[in-house]
């Protein structure tokens, strides 16, 4: 097993296969120049298979961002939806944050999202919404809250699709379809993390949120 990164040209690309990377790949863009990361071990078909879809990726039209309005239209239909639309829920907005994905003020029945959740799939972003919608019932972490949050049938899904996105995991490089949970397996089959995920989603038959 080599000790020490290597760097190769192949396929027009820069691919640097690290001994420090066990499972995941990555790639960006310099000057037009593509740049891959890969563990040591990746073999020459996989490179090849993931240089032809970081050029597909970099082709493909830039997702739309949702608005203030698409949040609210969310909050709304989960409302109704898990919550029997009798949440005080008096506005919800896009803020920027660093360090958090939403926050809830019971008392003013407001909600913030992160601005950074704004292109992500519609899915995820309503797990979040949904998670601040409980607080306005529950401000606290325990049974009850959790008994709340469990009503969103893929809020684990979600959770785990934004742990790769805070690792660092090249996720905004995937335009995603309306087609959200292939979107998703495709995206852990393409790094290679999360394989209890992948097999839960590929066992799942319900999808919509």
């Amino acid at each position: 097993m080599p000790t020490k990164e290597m760097v190769l040209e192949l396929a027009g690309a820069t691919v640097i296969k690290s001994p420090r990377r066990k499972r995941t790949s990555s790639w960006c863009w310099a000057d037009g120049h593509l740049v891959l990361r890969v563990p040591a071990r990746t073999s020459h078909r996989e490179i090849l298979r993931l240089i032809e879809l970081a050029r597909q990726r970099a082709t493909a039209p830039p997702r739309r961002l949702a608005s203030d309005a698409t949040l609210e239209h969310e909050a709304a239909e989960l409302n109704a939806r898990y919550f029997g639309g009798v949440l005080p829920l008096r506005s919800i907005r896009y803020v920027t944050m660093t360090t958090r994905r939403g926050s809830c003020t019971p008392a003013s029945g407001e909600v913030r999202i992160s601005r950074q959740l704004a292109s992500v799939p519609p899915w995820v972003r309503q797990a979040v919404i949904h998670h601040e919608l409980c607080h306005l019932l529950e401000p606290g972490h325990g049974p009850a809250f959790q008994a709340l949050l469990a009503r969103y049938p893929l809020y684990q899904h979600a959770e785990d699709y934004l742990r790769l996105l805070e690792r660092g995991t090249p996720v905004g490089a995937f335009p995603l379809s309306e087609e959200e949970r292939q979107a998703l397996l495709a995206l852990l089959d393409q790094t290679g993390a999360l394989p209890e995920l992948r097999a839960r989603l590929a066992n799942d038959t319900a999808t919509s949120c």
